[in-house]
């Protein structure tokens, strides 16, 4: 009689080893996610919670506050994030496409991303320390009062067609490829602001822009406005722009290419529109 265990030996590459499925591989890795978020919690909540293309639906309640960063972005099943949630660090949720809302009572004390996600408005009592990117959001607009103490990156939301009053921006305010038409007069930036390729039609007069002022293909500027004053550049390329105030104050170079205003001005003429000018003019 042939012995089971030659039968093994002799047939060791056709035995079928059945592998777990893909449903039983995420329940797996759905368990020892939450393990470590419970295991996170009970020590004290100390340091990074990294939990990156976790298939987690939500995070519990008792989770109030990150002493470290949290990392959730490519969380695709994601939904909802804990009311009263502070996080010491940064807040990545980009890609967490199933997020339409930010919870109440949320306080980041480094940077929030919540590029690529649903989200159409933000929280009034919303605290972040630095950064907000929101790029690519349907994000249709801005609490009133509201203070960013760093970047404002709203590059893509096609939805924002204007800003709230009391905005105020400490770092670079993005707004390229949005559909803004005007800024409010109030609006305060301390660095950059970046508008091509908008729709933007007018500036507020005396605005004070800290850095550059970026203006490249905002075909429905024609003009700008009295007491405009940039500390470094203005980039002016390819827009409809036919005369410069005489008031302008630029503090580095000012950008005229593929403008009206270099057809039908010479260097020298537009130099005498701007009297009170002494730096660089590029005009091809």
């Amino acid at each position: 009689m042939i012995k089971f265990l030659n039968i093994l030996k002799e047939s060791d590459d056709n035995i079928f080893i059945p592998r777990r499925t893909k449903e039983e591989k995420d329940k797996k890795l759905l368990f020892r996610t939450y393990r470590k978020i419970r295991d996170y919690i009970k020590n004290g909540s100390q340091g990074d919670l990294y939990l990156p293309f976790s298939p987690i639906e939500f995070l519990p309640k008792n989770l109030t506050e990150v002493n470290g960063n949290l990392v959730l972005v490519g969380c695709e099943n994601l939904k909802s994030l804990p009311n009263n949630l502070t996080v010491n660090g940064r807040l990545d949720l980009e890609d967490c496409t199933k997020i339409t809302s930010l919870p109440s009572g949320l306080k980041v004390t480094v940077y929030l991303d919540i590029s690529q996600t649903n989200i159409k408005s933000l929280p009034q009592d919303l605290e972040v320390g630095t950064n907000l990117l929101c790029i690519g959001t349907p994000l249709e607009k801005l609490p009133d009062n509201f203070t960013v103490n760093g970047k404002l990156d709203l590059d893509s939301c096609k939805n924002i067609i204007s800003l709230p009053s009391g905005l105020k921006v400490l770092g670079t305010l993005d707004l390229r490829d949005t559909n803004i038409t005007e800024l409010p007069p109030d609006l305060q930036v301390g660095g950059n602001i970046y508008l091509q390729r908008t729709p933007i039609e007018k500036l507020p007069e005396n605005l004070i822009v800290n850095k550059n002022l970026n203006l490249e293909y905002c075909e429905n500027i024609v003009s700008l406005p009295k007491g405009l004053k940039i500390k470094e550049d203005l980039d002016l390329s390819n827009t409809n722009i036919n005369e410069l105030p005489p008031d302008l104050k630029v503090g580095d170079r000012i950008i005229l290419w593929d403008t009206p205003l270099i057809q039908n001005y010479t260097e020298d003429q537009i130099m005498d529109m701007i009297p009170n000018f002494n730096g660089e003019l590029l005009l091809w």
